[in-house]
């Protein structure tokens, strides 16, 4: 727009898709994973609220977990001290290899998303690294763009814009845990291909041959 010439977009994309990793050890606790940096664009108090208000009830456990967040030492400090009283149910880890990050893959049940306050049209990466670990989804609050599509579309998990939506959510999801229930769906894999990193790639190669 600003250069009046025609773009095209080639995303990131993922490198592979994983078969889905069980947790492993049974539990009927339920963990919830939230990988990478944190940004002030970045708005969680939908999703802490939701957690906080489940926490109380013994019957139900669940364990969020925060990795890397910290590269933002502020953006840390806001949800420890939103999360204070609860700080049991909530763990906090600095960033780690690629193997170990592996390991807490495998053992959580939902990886955490959350959309960009007055950002459409992007695409993060971490969507992607998401959708390649193959674990269920929460997107709350949704940037009800390209994000939502995409989660909509592939069938990877759930979406929420209030609090009483994510706590449902939440619920739900403890619920099938508690009964040994499987949490993911069946994703929409012909549709996923299309943002691979193998499909991306050819992508820009056939843009650059056009240009040639």
């Amino acid at each position: 727009t600003l250069i009046k010439k025609e773009g095209k977009a080639v995303y990131n994309g993922y490198v592979e898709l994983k078969e889905v990793q069980k947790n492993v050890e049974p539990s009927s606790k339920l963990i919830i994973t939230y990988a990478g940096t944190l940004y002030p664009t970045q708005n969680l108090d939908l999703f802490l609220d939701a957690c906080i208000s489940i926490i109380p009830n013994k019957e139900l456990n669940l364990e969020v977990r925060f990795i890397g967040i910290n590269m933002i030492p502020e953006e840390e400090q806001k949800i420890r001290r939103k999360i204070k009283e609860f700080e049991s149910n909530f763990v906090f880890y600095d960033r780690m290899p690629k193997k170990e990050l592996q390991q807490f893959m495998a053992e959580t049940d939902v990886l955490y998303l959350t959309g960009f306050k007055n950002i459409k049209g992007w695409y993060p990466v971490k969507l992607f690294e998401y959708y390649a670990e193959g674990k269920p989804l929460l997107l709350c609050p949704s940037d009800n763009d390209v994000m939502e599509s995409f989660v909509v579309k592939t069938n990877i998990g759930h979406i929420a814009n209030t609090e009483k939506e994510c706590k449902e959510i939440i619920l739900s999801l403890i619920k099938q845990k508690m009964t040994a229930q499987n949490l993911e769906y069946e994703r929409n894999t012909e549709y996923g291909k299309t943002f691979s990193r193998e499909y991306q790639t050819s992508k820009l190669a056939k843009l650059i041959h056009k240009k040639l």
